[in-house]
């Protein structure tokens, strides 16, 4: 919810500033949360966290750009989701406090929807511009990652939707998914899509499934109508940005160029790519500077190099496998949920930037701690109790 107007980046500077304030003041007053958080995780995860933390501080020494600020965001990430475990937040909390910043982001689009922006209101005039469903950038800056964030929150939110506060958390997902069908993000549909599949494919609850199905459904059939530039041109920039890429990634292919590294090095190989293909004239119009792959794993690919992206391939998959075995039947909803958001955010990856940019990159360090905490003391009891209960309903269900 972080917003600095006057800043160049008032959007993402200050939630990085204050991701690496909260990380140093671990690592100044309670530097043994960090290490505690990295002994409470389970072997698997502490060998594909250190592959991944190797691959950075690789690509950082032998690349040949390295952006501070990226540094940073990495390794930050990183000190959050150790401080997080440590924290030992029962999973409860953690999924309002989730939700609670998902509904604010909702709520402000929304009024940006109509027209009604509470930072025009203030007295700042934004820079955004564009397309009308510009206007809609909430506390994120455009409509694109505002939907990325919402995507990958949503799946949390219906999971959430029990207990006491059911009311409350149905409004709140109501909120956030008129709030990201408003962004016009083809991206955050694709998101959406892809947590569904994954609730089928993990064999989750039947009624879970069966929403599942119509939520592929619904997003596939609006992925082909909203946006606001026909679908096969996004699909041609994207390729072509790929082919750029991949004309020049292997002079860094195995440790990488280094992390920041994409910007600087995309504008010397797209030079080298139209000097050697000049009559590739109908690509023309993609042709410019680029400050993201728009393609995180070809970003990670040619900042962090093979190693990297393999182990961040790994930390994916490692959470997809440890969820999968504990939802199978529709026990523990948060973690179907967290789950879901996981691979929401990896979907929307294919053809955006979440994992470059602060508020989506810390979700999803945030949904992995669903996944790989261990629970504690009273609240185990709870979750076994829980789990036999829902056991035996999707028993039911089945029949």
């Amino acid at each position: 919810m972080l917003v600095l107007p006057g800043l160049a980046q008032p959007f993402s500077t200050p939630k990085l500033i204050f991701l690496v304030a909260f990380v140093g003041f671990g690592l100044l007053f309670a530097p043994q949360m960090l290490w505690s958080g990295w002994l409470s995780l389970p072997t698997r995860a502490q060998w594909v966290l250190l592959a991944w933390t190797s691959a950075l501080a690789l690509s950082s020494l032998l690349g040949e750009w390295v952006s501070l600020r990226t540094i940073l965001l990495h390794i930050g990430a990183v000190g959050w989701f150790l401080l997080v475990l440590e924290l030992r937040q029962k999973r409860e909390a953690l999924a309002r406090a989730v939700v609670l910043s998902a509904s604010g982001v909702a709520a402000i689009a929304l009024l940006q929807f109509a027209k009604a922006d509470p930072f025009g209101l203030a007295g700042w005039v934004s820079s955004v511009v564009g397309a009308e469903r510009m206007r809609i950038y909430s506390t994120l800056g455009n409509p694109n990652f505002v939907g990325a964030f919402l995507a990958g929150v949503i799946p949390l939110t219906w999971m959430s939707c029990r207990g006491r506060q059911r009311f409350w958390v149905q409004v709140a997902l109501a909120l956030q998914i008129v709030a990201l069908f408003a962004t016009g993000s083809r991206g955050a549909l694709l998101g959406l899509g892809g947590a569904a599949l994954w609730f089928i494919l993990a064999r989750a609850r039947v009624r879970w499934r069966a929403a599942a199905v119509v939520a592929v459904l619904v997003a596939a059939t609006v992925l082909l109508l909203v946006g606001d530039r026909p679908l096969a041109r996004s699909i041609e920039g994207r390729l072509y940005v790929g082919r750029v890429v991949t004309s020049g990634i292997a002079e860094c292919v195995l440790s990488g160029c280094g992390p920041g590294a994409f910007e600087a090095k995309y504008a010397t190989w797209e030079t080298t790519w139209w000097r050697d293909n000049s009559a590739a004239g109908q690509s023309r119009r993609f042709a410019g500077l680029q400050n993201h792959a728009h393609n995180d794993y070809l970003e990670i690919l040619v900042e962090d190099g093979a190693l990297g992206l393999l182990a961040f391939l790994g930390l994916i998959g490692m959470a997809l496998v440890s969820a999968r075995a504990k939802i199978r039947g529709g026990r523990e909803p948060l973690l179907a949920g967290a789950s879901a958001g996981i691979v929401a955010l990896a979907a929307m990856a294919l053809v955006d930037f979440p994992f470059a940019r602060p508020e989506t990159l810390i979700l999803f360090w945030t949904l992995l701690t669903f996944v790989v905490a261990r629970p504690h003391g009273g609240e185990a009891h709870r979750e076994v109790s829980a789990a036999k209960l829902t056991e035996e309903q999707g028993e039911e269900d089945e029949e």
